[in-house]
């Protein structure tokens, strides 16, 4: 402990800034699992703003085989978390520091994180309101935003079936355009190797000239073709829920159960978790004030009676007793991780029913995707139509320059 005089409440050491350090020297080797920190309860803190919220405790690296391990698990460890908190403690000259573990008050953190009030009891009216909030903005803007992109697009690209279909018809066309074009090359390519040098000089000449322009363009059309394929295979999930009448359908059908169990089963299921949570926060508190009243009450009277020679028997039956407590403060501080463990998945539950879309049974899609995807379907529109224009032309002169060689051919 770092105390400035005595255990009682207020006797801390103050760091004066918004960081400190404290260094811990241990008199034997020890292989640490566990690390805990404890404060005295927000009820009996003169300013609880004062208290440590994030935390890292360093390990000094002694020793080359120490170092060398450091060395071979360097690249892991700028993966991990840790590699953000910095190279050493602040005060650390000449000597090699590596975190092993960052702490953040949980509870702080939670209510930091989702913006939530410091009375713990209001937070399931809070979060209730809000999702409630959220999910009707999302059931009633959502469609609307998909509707209204559907219609724009039906308006650019009038047909007799859905978008889906129309933009696979075209991308299937400008594929088999593209093939074609793959087949009149590999012919005209053959023709070339083989009679070339047969021709008449002029036409040889033509020949030698367009061919590196016919190859350039050939290849740029395949690759078009190639990219488009697979740009419609990445976005085809999107169109399907989209810009189908089954599709809509169905992701209307997940929006409506996503909004019955936000309106109905949310409210029970998060006033019960910040319920656990706030009569577990009171329990520890009652624990720690008990124990800090209980001990200075003990100190003094030994004071009192003894002086400063501490009665050995009632020293090691009052440390049992305090150990006691602090098991019991160690599981309530294990249930607490627990349940907002399980707060913070509720939370990334309510979350991801707000910024995805499925039909029934299959995968969740951002709903940022389907913004895209309206600008995919126009940019796959007019690439599978440009296919198509290249193909064209490139096609028919592969054809005359062709039919010069099949006569060539004819002659010799």
């Amino acid at each position: 402990m770092v105390l400035d005089e005595d255990m009682h409440s207020g006797s801390h050491w103050f760091i004066p800034d918004s960081q400190g350090q404290v260094g811990i020297k241990l008199p034997a080797l020890i292989y640490p699992t566990h690390v805990t920190i404890d404060h005295i309860p927000r009820e009996i803190a003169a300013d609880i703003r004062q208290a440590p919220r994030q935390m890292v405790l360093w390990g000094l690296l002694d020793g080359a085989g120490n170092e060398q391990r450091r060395l071979a698990f360097l690249d892991k460890f700028r993966s991990s978390p840790l590699n953000l908190t910095g190279d050493a403690p602040p005060i650390a000259p000449n000597v090699t520091f590596l975190p092993l573990a960052a702490f953040e008050s949980a509870a702080r953190s939670v209510q930091e994180q989702h913006a939530l009030p410091s009375d713990m009891e209001r937070w399931a009216d809070v979060l209730t309101v809000r999702q409630q909030c959220n999910i009707d903005m999302f059931t009633y803007g959502t469609p609307y935003a998909i509707t209204r992109s559907c219609s724009m697009l039906l308006e650019l690209y009038p047909g007799d079936a859905d978008l889906a279909t129309r933009l696979s018809r075209e991308i299937d066309g400008a594929k088999q355009r593209s093939s074609e074009l793959d087949g009149q090359w590999l012919q005209f390519k053959i023709m070339y190797d083989g009679y070339l040098l047969h021709l008449e000089k002029a036409d040889r000449e033509v020949m030698l000239k367009v061919y590196p322009e016919l190859e350039r363009s050939c290849e740029d059309v395949t690759t078009r073709a190639a990219a488009l394929v697979s740009g419609n295979r990445r976005w085809a999930r999107c169109f399907d829920l989209v810009l189908t009448e089954g599709g809509h359908q169905g992701f209307m059908e997940t929006i409506d159960k996503r909004r019955a169990w936000t309106k109905e089963a949310f409210p029970a299921a998060i006033a019960r978790l910040t319920e656990e949570l706030h009569l577990l926060r009171q329990e520890c508190a009652r624990l720690s004030q008990e124990t800090s009243a209980k001990w200075d009450s003990t100190f003094t009277e030994w004071f009192v009676r003894s002086g400063d020679r501490l009665p050995v028997a009632e020293f090691c039956a009052a440390i049992l007793w305090y150990m006691d407590v602090v098991k019991q403060l160690t599981n309530s501080a294990e249930r607490q991780k627990d349940l907002l463990g399980k707060f913070n998945g509720l939370m990334r539950f309510t979350k991801f029913n707000t910024t995805t879309l499925n039909l029934p049974g299959q995968a969740h899609v951002p709903v940022q995707d389907f913004r895209q995807a309206f600008e995919q379907f126009n940019q796959q529109w007019m690439q599978a139509c440009r296919v198509t224009e290249m193909c064209l032309p490139l096609m028919d002169a592969l054809k005359r320059h062709v039919t010069t060689l099949k006569a060539t051919r004819d002659r010799i």
